[in-house]
């Protein structure tokens, strides 16, 4: 008989060893599942530690799994030194509370137990924590101890001496009052980066010309270490007042999408999205979304993103903004015979706005003769602009629709049509071509609908006053519901006055200088923004789609 046989009889003849060997098995069973269990516990997890900065003494309290329903042998670990037993007040499976000791330090904190550590977090002791000694304010920041010009008028020179302004001028700003009541809602404006109106800054002393916009009120200083006190200065305003009666808060949005863009190697692609200038009547308070990220935030006045390609094709690359900008309207009031002619420095330094370019056709000659026989006989810069407002308005119609494409305004002036941007491109030449320092301004109109369209207006400028603001295509009559139906502007209204519902994003024509010479360029006409170049496209980019959508008003308030 074999050994298998012989162990099933013996197993037959004796139940009772049967019912021992299934003990004994089952006893196996038991401590095997046991043992594997153990072995395979997992290591806690610590999600987060709270408070992260705290004093000695403090409650501590971690989050996680798997520290264990029991404390044991486990412990908690901070800054490489494990706690003691008695600073635990609670372990359970998913949180710890614990009293931190008075020795406890900066550094990373741990939960520990047989089944290994967990993922570290950072806590520091806050009463390790070095505290900034403020510096005595009155030793370090600006004071104003006088202005050198009694009563100064918009664009005059003036000296205001102090102490405490810095050495150079950086990021500090001088601001004048935005209206003649000073009170706690009193608005300031900034004097221009690209006016300029900074001529030179000094510790002790600032000289700048009087910005445009500013009132009679206080002026103050702002530098790193904070803002001046307030000093009273007196505008003259012999020949004309500025008011701003509304203002409104605008939510704007705008996205652009580059598609299907196909190389032959490595290539840039390289956008530039205008920004809401900062005016007078408009300040951008806030960009709220910008995705992505900017190369540069502020070129020239737009947004630049850089976008390397890879070779092939991409399928798609996305811009998205949004901003927010505060617009402000503008009622004038001009003493016309106090107008003075420009003075030489007035000249020079706006020489440009005197001048043609690819937009301003003040050099043809039906322009220029134009221009003359409308302003013959008068040397007033005022007076001349408003003869060749009233010109367009009485010898023009407008055209309801806005051509998609250039036009040679020689047609215009033969057919006495104009379309909106025809409008006040036909203004600013005659108003060039007549020597008067003017400008076109391109942005959106926002109507009751809250529907942004692009527009373009004009500024002409007036010694000793500043920018006068003149929308020649509403004067024509252009369609459009303000948000106060019952508040209908005549025609004259146009002339010198602006309401809150225009949002500028450039003034003049912004020329930038393609970044690579070998590339193309892609330029945008007509649009809400006057620049030279909107795309970029290396020259290993061959072919890309894009699209641009209009500016979007998401709120008003």
């Amino acid at each position: 008989m074999s050994f298998t046989q012989k162990l099933r009889y013996v197993f037959k003849k004796y139940p009772s060893l049967r019912f021992v060997s299934l003990l004994v098995l089952i006893f196996i069973v038991f401590f095997s599942l046991v043992f594997f269990s153990r072995g395979i516990q997992k290591a806690p997890h610590l999600y987060g530690i709270s408070p992260q900065i705290a004093n000695p003494g403090d409650v501590f309290t971690l989050t996680g799994q798997f520290f264990g329903s029991e404390q044991n042998d486990s412990y908690v670990e901070i800054g490489g030194n494990p706690l003691t037993q008695s600073s635990y007040l609670e372990w359970s499976e998913n949180s710890i509370r614990l009293t931190l000791p008075a020795n406890i330090q900066d550094g990373l904190v741990y939960v520990v137990t047989k089944a290994g550590r967990s993922e570290p977090k950072n806590f520091a002791n806050r009463q390790s924590i070095p505290i900034l000694v403020k510096k005595e304010s009155t030793l370090h920041t600006p004071r104003i101890t006088s202005v050198s010009e009694k009563k100064p008028a918009v664009g005059n020179l003036i000296s205001i001496q102090g102490a405490n302004f810095s050495s150079l001028r950086g990021s500090s700003k001088v601001y004048f009052s935005l209206s003649d009541t000073e009170d706690d809602t009193t608005e300031y404006i900034a004097c221009s980066e690209t006016n300029p109106d900074y001529d030179f800054w000094s510790d002790e002393q600032i000289r700048l010309r009087v910005p445009d916009g500013a009132q009679s009120g206080n002026i103050y200083v702002e530098t790193d270490t904070g803002k001046s006190n307030f000093f009273p200065i007196q505008i003259n305003t012999k020949v004309g007042t500025k008011t701003h009666k509304n203002k409104n808060t605008y939510l704007l949005s705008l996205h652009g999408n580059m598609t299907d863009i196909e190389t032959i190697g490595e290539g840039t692609l390289t956008l530039r999205i205008p920004r809401p200038i900062y005016s007078p009547l408009q300040e951008l308070i806030e960009i709220t979304q910008s995705n992505p990220e900017p190369t540069i935030a502020d070129h020239m006045g737009t947004i630049v993103h850089q976008f390397p390609i890879s070779k092939g094709i991409t399928e798609k690359i996305e811009v998205t903004h949004n901003f927010v900008v505060l617009a402000r309207s503008l009622e004038t009031q001009i003493a016309e015979k106090e107008i003075l002619p420009y003075s030489d420095k007035s000249l020079s330094m706006y020489a440009e706005y005197l001048k043609p370019n690819s937009l301003i056709v003040s050099d043809k000659a039906e322009i220029q003769e134009l221009a003359k026989k409308i302003t013959k006989g008068t040397t007033n810069v005022y007076t001349k602009a408003r003869r060749i407002f009233d010109y367009i308005k009485e010898k023009f119609t407008l055209d309801v629709e806005l051509r998609e494409n250039e036009r040679n305004l020689q047609f215009a002036l033969e057919l006495k049509t104009l379309d909106s941007y025809e409008a006040a491109f036909l203004f600013t030449s005659l108003c060039r071509a007549a020597e008067i320092i003017c400008l076109p301004v391109a942005g959106v109109l926002i109507d009751a609908n809250l529907i942004a369209k692009n527009h373009w207006w004009t500024e002409i400028y007036l010694e000793n006053f500043g920018w006068l603001p003149v929308d020649m295509s509403l004067a024509l009559g252009l369609e459009y519901q303000g948000f106060h139906i019952n508040e209908k502007k005549d025609a004259d209204f146009y002339f010198g006055n602006i309401d809150s519902q225009h949002i500028a994003f450039s003034r003049g024509l912004n020329t930038i200088k393609p970044t690579n010479q070998t590339g193309k360029i892609v330029t945008r006409n007509r649009s809400y923004a006057l620049q030279t170049i909107w795309e970029e496209a290396s020259a290993q980019i061959l072919s890309y789609s894009s699209f641009w959508s209009p500016i979007y008003v998401n709120g008003v308030y």
